[in-house]
């Protein structure tokens, strides 16, 4: 995970860590398949950051998230993030930063991958959440593509900044109302047992509560706690619990952002298995989880209420 990340201007000096992040990805690029393409596009590279359209996110001196943009075609060149950094919001920082520096009196274009291409599913869905709207089919490097194109005027100053992370100490206020959206009536007083809770949450290494953010407020959350377990190899598992979205933010997927989140998480911490339990038997709900890589069908969940 990062912390405090931010956006700045790749330099000339960050050219090998950049371009290791590119040989990384280069097999999910059209053109990057040769040594020689590579060489070529690290060339081009250089020339970005010199004039200031090559942008990046860090992790310490590594770079995790590149991205460059044409001010002479009001363009999107190349949008890239470290398959272990996904799901953090970086393609989102990177986006909403390249979009203030081009002129959104004119349309502002990129191309991606065709809707029935698997690659396409993450950057269609984040072009689509800017408010990009498909345009004529292309091909590039001999590869079929699809041309997006964000029109004029529209959105300019209301891009989100959507960011998922884990929570801090400062978010308690805010995620106190949050679960106001979820089954709670009121939020808990301040109490010596409130600050305990919240402390040992922060302090609990395999206590995961996820946030994401859109513009700076805390709209979405899930909790994903890994437990440790003698079984399975000595693995551990994780239960997911108190997913909610504010009602003013909804079907936008920051949801499923955070259960993403969640399962790099468990992912991490080398997990044989991810369990959730609802209460809803409303068949959207059981199919958002369904569509999150859930099933209803290799258990059966027993639960006992304790002094309710």
């Amino acid at each position: 995970m990062i912390e405090n990340m931010k956006v700045e201007f790749g330099r000339t000096l960050d050219i090998d860590s950049w371009m290791r992040l590119v040989r990384k990805v280069s097999w999910n690029f059209p053109g990057l398949e040769t040594e020689q393409s590579i060489e070529e596009h690290k060339i081009i590279v250089l020339k970005f950051m010199n004039d200031k359209r090559a942008l990046c996110v860090k992790n310490e001196e590594d770079i995790v998230g590149v991205l460059l943009y044409s001010r002479k075609h009001n363009m999107i060149c190349c949008l890239a993030v470290d398959p272990a950094y996904r799901k953090n919001g970086i393609a989102s920082m990177l986006l909403s930063e390249a979009l203030d520096k081009l002129d959104r009196d004119k349309d502002i274009t990129v191309s991606t991958f065709r809707e029935n291409d698997v690659k396409g599913i993450a950057p269609r869905n984040l072009y689509k959440k800017f408010g990009f709207e498909e345009d004529e089919l292309i091909e590039e490097f001999g590869y079929p593509n699809q041309r997006f194109v964000l029109h004029a005027n529209i959105g300019a100053n209301n891009v989100p900044i959507v960011v998922v992370r884990e929570s801090k100490e400062e978010d308690l206020t805010e995620i106190l109302h949050l679960y106001l959206y979820l089954h709670e009536k009121s939020v808990p007083e301040e109490s010596e047992q409130l600050r305990s809770t919240w402390g040992n949450i922060m302090n609990d290494n395999n206590h995961h509560l996820i946030v994401c953010e859109v513009d700076g407020k805390i709209v979405a959350s899930c909790v994903c706690v890994v437990i440790p377990n003698l079984t399975r190899n000595v693995r551990p598992y994780a239960f997911v619990e108190n997913v909610v979205t504010h009602a003013d933010y909804r079907k936008k997927g920051y949801a499923t952002d955070c259960l993403n989140y969640a399962k790099h998480i468990a992912k991490e911490n080398n997990c044989y298995k991810m369990m959730l339990l609802t209460g809803s038997k409303e068949e959207s709900t059981l199919n958002f989880y369904r569509n999150a890589g859930y099933n209803s069908t290799d258990k059966t969940a027993f639960i006992q209420w304790i002094d309710m």
